[in-house]
């Protein structure tokens, strides 16, 4: 399709450069989150209202600088003042939730309890294995030793191969704040900011409690061996002396290694075998029992006290700069109230049957006046005043946000998939198929995509399926494309609003309307005389064509305004629609000869009264007919003078009753209706649409019947419109079912006179 790109010329609102993620220090990332997670976790605004949100956001943008007004934005400034101001109300109104922004107090008291706890509970162990005696190969001796050793390899191990935090928050019991959806959300969301944070605080608090479990161990052996000799030895049913020996070699290995110390000899450990008797002396058994504390010292004891300042100093860096993505969906969706989505569509090659349809939507999202270009609109379609932007992009798809493509089917959709693999941008596919069939296909070739029936088209804005493809597709944008389709929402209601006032002024034209033909009024001549009989009823039937002619003129003007305003030629309305227009059953209104009406009246009051007197053989003495005469002629020129009145005095009057009126605003309906949907590939069944408009104008027959009534009173033109937008919604979503609200309000609301 050609002719429908173009440049997109520099807009007042430039794009923001705004960063991903933001590093802030411990404090100020927490009360961020959690401001955060009071907007996520509270949509409905029951802790902050959301009439305070807008006034927050409101006041700090202005206190930091609006994009909106042509301003910088100070983006950490903006967020910094708006998390205080929320977090100032939060914590008047919930005083828990609100302390969340700080540290909890049992993370201080964990971090000294826990390492005194473990020191005390190695001392209670008071020496390893029994209180009189120092075994060397004692089992929780060398399961403390083991335990470290693994400890140290799986660190090892780590460093190597880093495991990538989840940012899964650990299963911590309901401390402040309870189990508000408030407080699991921050949780979730600190944990995702701060895992590695808290990672490494968690990692500094084990190393000190091992060096402390470490420091136990060694305090109780050497307590024990102030007030206790000790005898030193080992012994073993499944181990001999050589392998005990070799035992003995590995585990002291960093003890002799790094201390000025002689190696044991076999036959040294062999005289430390408990059952041979002889024991050793008092300097060997001081020499093992310093070997031990060495080596707990320097296994345990100084490299956990080494791993524990490295996680304090590497917590210390991050504590400093945590790194915040405003990329997450929570920010995403704040940020959007200052970052405008810049849309660029290209529109690539459709059929030729289709291209007047992709025309139609793409001026119907423009400003939609004045006659639409044969080669369709280009450049800017659709701004807000927060500066998002839709526009059709330059003529090379790689300069597009966007790719919108129209097919007839999917085979059609199935050629044009290199193409859209080589652009690598989202697709929105408007197909004439099986939507489920092409969104497979799509999918299936890893193309981010959303599709779409032809049948959208023209677009409604009231039709939420193409919010919801956009934001499918694009959904860092969602909340500027909110923006965007509220602003579509909005010009389609205005567009309609000025539909229903072009019909109401057509209808309410046709009510006040009527045709005067100055004849003789009805008289005996007329009944008698066929010449002045013929001339009067020529007189009528030029009069009825003349009122046809004019109610003809004005809707096909009428229709031409209505087919301009949606982009349209003049032919849209009129065909299709002919055959559904009411026959032209216009009330005709006869003028009648008072004079010649007072004296039939008479006449025939006089026959009655005669009729009268003879049945009383003549006792009335004619009364009865002279009252006969009086009351007859008198009801009867009373009926012509109120008969005359309708006709202003002319002899004939001919004008539009209710039910032609009825009829004419259920045809005005379906004449909006071919207008709004046309090119549709199928607008619904048209016995379907002229039944929905029949049946919502007999519904409410009596308020258009008050419009009827006083056609030229103040506010009759505007309360008409506003009656039939109501109809024409009403017929819409009979035709196509409820369709979702694009954005959050239904647009411009009329306002009734006087109100």
């Amino acid at each position: 399709m050609t002719g429908l790109r173009g440049t997109v010329p520099s807009s007042p609102h430039p794009d923001l450069d705004l960063p991903e993620r933001l590093l802030l220090p411990e404090a100020r990332a927490r009360r961020l989150l959690l401001a955060q997670a009071l907007e996520t976790a509270d949509p409905q605004g029951l802790l902050v209202g959301l009439p305070e949100r807008s006034r927050i956001d409101a006041d700090t943008l202005a206190a930091t600088g609006d994009p909106a007004k042509g301003q910088p934005l100070d983006l950490r400034a903006w967020l910094g003042a708006r998390t205080d101001r929320l977090l100032d109300l939060l914590g008047h109104r919930r005083p828990a939730l609100a302390a969340l922004a700080s540290p909890p107090a049992w993370a201080g008291w964990l971090a000294a309890g826990l390492p005194l706890l473990a020191l005390l509970a190695g001392g209670a162990l008071d020496r390893i294995d029994n209180p009189h005696q120092v075994n060397l190969l004692s089992p929780p001796l060398l399961a403390f030793v083991a335990w470290n050793l693994v400890v140290y390899l799986g660190l090892a191990l780590t460093a190597v191969r880093p495991v990538r935090w989840r940012g899964t928050p650990p299963a911590w019991p309901a401390t402040r704040g309870g189990r508000h959806p408030v407080a699991r959300a921050f949780q979730a969301a600190w944990w995702r900011v701060a895992g590695p944070l808290e990672g490494q605080r968690w990692r500094r608090l084990l190393h000190l409690a091992a060096a402390a479990w470490g420091v136990g161990v060694v305090l109780s052996l050497l307590a024990g061996g102030v007030v206790r000799e000790y005898r030193v030895g080992w012994e073993s049913t499944l181990l001999d002396l050589p392998q005990v020996h070799a035992l003995l070699r590995a585990l002291y290995a960093p003890v002799l290694a790094l201390l000025p110390l002689q190696p044991f000899s076999l036959d040294e450990v062999a005289r430390l075998h408990f059952g041979d008797g002889a024991g050793v002396g008092r300097e060997a058994a001081r020499r093992w029992v310093w070997m031990t504390v060495a080596l707990v010292a320097l296994v345990v004891v100084l490299p956990r006290l080494a791993l524990a300042a490295w996680a304090h100093l590497h917590a210390r860096r991050l504590a400093r700069a945590l790194a915040v993505d405003l990329r997450e969906p929570p920010f995403d969706a704040l940020l959007a109230a200052v970052r405008p989505a810049r849309l660029r569509i290209a529109v690539l090659p459709a059929p030729p049957a289709l291209q007047p349809l992709l025309r139609q939507l793409l001026w119907q999202l423009g400003a939609g006046q004045g006659p639409l270009p044969p080669e369709g609109p280009a450049g800017p379609l659709l701004d807000t005043p927060r500066g998002d932007l839709l526009a059709v992009a330059g003529p090379q798809p790689a300069g597009a946000d966007l790719l919108l493509l129209a097919c007839a089917d999917t085979a059609e959709l199935a050629e044009a998939l290199p193409a859209l693999r080589a652009a690598g941008r989202p697709v929105l596919a408007l197909v004439a198929g099986p939507e489920a069939e092409a969104a497979a296909l799509l999918r299936g070739h890893g193309l981010p995509a959303a599709v779409l029936p032809l049948q959208a088209l023209p677009a409604c804005a009231a039709d939420g399926r193409w919010l919801e493809a956009l934001q499918a597709v694009l959904p860092l944008r969602a909340a500027g494309l909110q923006r965007l389709a509220q602003a579509w929402a909005d010009r389609d209601a205005a567009r309609l609003a000025r539909a229903m006032d072009l019909l109401a002024s057509d209808l309410l034209a046709v009510a006040a309307d009527a045709e005067v033909a100055t004849v003789p009024q009805m008289g005996v001549r007329q009944l008698v005389l066929r010449g002045d009989r013929e001339a009067q009823q020529q007189a009528r039937a030029e009069a009825l064509e003349r009122l046809a002619a004019r109610w003809l003129q004005r809707q096909q003007g009428t229709d031409a305004r209505l087919s301009a305003l949606h982009g349209l030629g003049p032919e849209a309305v009129q065909q299709g629609t002919a055959a559904a227009a009411p026959a032209p059953a216009w009330q005709v209104l006869q003028g009648v000869d008072r004079p010649q009406a007072s004296l039939a009246g008479a006449a025939g009051g006089a026959a009655m009264g005669a009729t009268v007197d003879l049945v009383t053989g003549g006792l009335t003495l004619g009364a009865a007919s002279a009252l006969g005469a009086v009351l007859g002629g008198g009801a009867a020129l009373a009926a012509a003078t109120w008969r005359n009145r309708g006709v202003d005095g002319a002899g004939l009057k001919v004008r539009a009753d209710g039910a032609v009126l009825q009829a004419l605003a259920a045809h005005a309906l379906l004449r909006w209706l071919q207008v709004q949907q046309a090119g549709r590939p199928a607008m619904g069944d048209p016995a379907q649409a002229a039944a929905l408009a029949r049946g919502w104008v007999e519904a409410h027959a009596d308020a258009l019947a008050a419009a009827w009534a006083a056609p030229d009173g103040p506010g009759s033109a505007q309360r008409l419109a506003a009656l039939l937008e109501e109809g024409a919604q009403a017929v819409l979503g009979g035709l196509h079912g409820p369709l979702g609200a694009a954005a959050g309000s239904p647009g411009p609301q009329r306002t009734p006179p006087g109100g």
